[in-house]
């Protein structure tokens, strides 16, 4: 789908693939890994897209790396999943880089081909972010969270908090500003912006 987008730089689709170590699994839906500052992988999201449109498949089920573990007993029962953003490893190699912040892995993927000039990091849903998550990443670098449309206001409060702390956090209104009422209703985000303008691109 990717390639299909980007289909006049497929070497930067490679590139992001190659950052964020994109892996899928035999049956073909993709591996989100999520791996920490210190490169120690903590659980891996599966998530099976149509490869037509780039959407998730809403008859399967996203289901997790550290899960399969256990039902297969390579993991103990006792096992304690702490996450961490999607992308985090990237911190320690883009130090420089100001932090951008949104909800699905697949919008950071898309979003770090658009923009590299952000470090481009995903929590995995709306209610995950939260100020103690932000605070991890140190007060050095500018923070800006690209919330999906129905979480603009629960991330704006999110933010305040985190500027409390110390740290220096925006919140984007690109969709507030520029996604319809449908459009909101059915949770628009930047992933699905920067779709349609690369469509519009691609047609031009």
């Amino acid at each position: 789908f990717l390639l299909n987008l980007f289909a006049d730089d497929p070497q930067a689709v490679w590139q992001a693939v190659k950052s964020y170590f994109i892996g899928s699994t035999k049956d073909g839906k993709t591996i989100f890994w999520q791996i920490d500052q210190s490169r120690r992988i903590r659980t891996g999201k599966i998530i099976a897209y149509d490869p037509a449109n780039g959407k998730r498949r809403k008859d399967v089920s996203p289901n997790w790396i550290h899960a399969e573990m256990k039902r297969l007993g390579l993991l103990k029962a006792d096992f304690n999943l702490k996450q961490c953003f999607f992308g985090e490893h990237l911190l320690q190699i883009e130090n420089k880089k100001p932090i951008a912040i949104v909800e699905a892995e697949k919008t950071a993927l898309i979003a770090s081909i658009c923009f590299p000039e952000f470090v481009w990091l995903a929590i995995g849903s709306k209610q995950s972010l939260k100020p103690e998550r932000l605070k991890r990443l140190g007060s050095a670098r500018k923070i800006i969270l690209y919330p999906d449309a129905d979480g603009f206001v629960l991330w704006q409060e999110i933010a305040l908090q985190s500027c409390f702390n110390g740290q220096s956090v925006k919140v984007s209104n690109l969709i507030e500003q520029l996604g319809s009422d449908t459009e909101k209703t059915g949770g628009f985000d930047l992933a699905d912006y920067l779709i349609n303008e690369q469509n519009r691109i691609n047609e031009y």
